[in-house]
């Protein structure tokens, strides 16, 4: 390591080094992975710190922790011309063997930092992304979690519409199909659901990239970091199974109503064995699944609903008249959709719909539902 220089500073029996700005911590493994942690918030008036240190630095993997910027709690690892991120790029490719794996990591703003290094391979295909609630629009981000002195950072170096930073660094990329992405996010982050997440998969499938988003328990700061750090691990093991993160139907049609967009949720790891398993596990033996085609599923389940009977008849007069009572029967419902709709579906929303039926005795039947996607036997 000729170009970098130790600072003197040893953490947990790691040595620190300094490159032209950027101070990071280097441990030589053993195998021919590397991984690259980078930072996350710390809390108003601290120093920045190494991020993941004590979780992963028994690991036999090549390992690289950075810091941000100097400036106070950093900036993103953003400054003027995106030299700053360049840097990092620069020691990673140097320390990169021939056929390593980079592993770029992180949460929150470390996700954010990750995607945006990214962004600056020619080469995606040696390259594993994996990182839990990153921000997309960072003004918004920093606003909301009234961040100013970070914003403030930003805007004191960075020349350019750092709002829109995920589209100027991606806007010219061409990458090769790749599944290799990883985002996870708790189940309760309705900030990173709702208002990054749908936009960051949407730019990234654009990009003919197919992110995996790994749902998982607790918000942002809390279970869910002990949920992604297990995710790390089974990644780097080969052990990732995707059937440990099942979630039960009530908490899958949460999980989905909570998105505005649905293209987040069909890039998840629901795949068709599982759901499949969570439908049948919540219908029991009552409802049958007739198909799965692609990301379409179609279910027949029964439902109870109320029955509008009109009975028409004559008065001595000779008036037609008429007398309507109600009565629950049980119908068995096609549902076809994909599992957004079929959630949609089970929520059983306030939406009316009323639907003609052929018995010569039944004039119609309501139902309360909001799905558009129902189909009677």
């Amino acid at each position: 390591m000729i170009e970098f220089k130790r600072t003197g500073n040893n953490i947990l029996g790691i040595d620190e080094y300094y490159y032209e700005g950027v101070r990071f911590l280097y441990k030589k493994g053993k195998s021919s992975k590397i991984c690259c942690f980078f930072p996350s918030f710390v809390q108003v008036g601290k120093s920045q710190r190494y991020h993941y240190l004590r979780e992963f630095s028994n690991i036999e993997e090549t390992t690289l922790w950075f810091l941000d910027t100097e400036k106070g709690r950093g900036s993103y690892a953003l400054d003027d011309n995106f030299k700053f991120l360049n840097k990092i790029k620069f020691i990673i490719e140097k320390i990169k063997k021939m056929n390593s794996k980079i592993f770029l990591l992180g949460s929150s703003k470390g996700a954010t930092i990750a995607l945006f290094i990214y962004s600056l391979f020619t080469s995606n295909k040696d390259i594993y992304l994996c990182v839990h609630a990153p921000q997309f629009y960072l003004v918004d981000f920093l606003n909301t979690t009234k961040s100013n002195d970070i914003k403030n950072n930003i805007e004191s170096i960075f020349q350019g519409d750092y709002d829109q930073i995920f589209h100027t660094l991606y806007k010219d990329k061409k990458f090769k199909a790749c599944s290799r992405i990883y985002i996870s996010c708790g189940v309760d982050d309705g900030y990173h659901l709702r208002k990054a997440l749908p936009y960051l998969f949407d730019l990234l499938v654009k990009k003919k990239l197919s992110p995996i988003f790994i749902p998982v328990s607790g918000s942002h700061n809390d279970t869910s970091i002990q949920e992604y750090i297990k995710i790390v691990h089974s990644l780097l093991n080969g052990t990732l199974e995707y059937d440990i993160y099942k979630f039960t139907i009530e908490q899958l049609i949460n999980l989905i109503l909570k998105f505005e967009d649905h293209i987040l949720f069909e890039n998840t790891i629901f795949n068709k064995s599982h759901a499949e398993s969570i439908l049948k596990n919540h219908f029991k033996n009552n409802t049958k699944i007739i198909s799965i085609k692609s990301k379409n599923y179609i279910i027949e389940t029964p439902y109870f609903a109320d029955v509008l009977y009109t009975i028409y008849y004559r008065d001595n007069e000779g008036t037609k008249k008429n007398y309507d009572y109600t009565k629950k029967r049980i119908y068995y419902i096609k549902v076809e959709g994909n599992l957004r709709e079929i959630a949609f579906f089970l929520k059983l929303n306030s939406k009316v719909l009323t639907v003609k039926l052929d018995s010569f005795d039944i004039e119609q039947i309501i139902l309360n539902t909001s799905s558009d996607a129902i189909y009677y036997a």
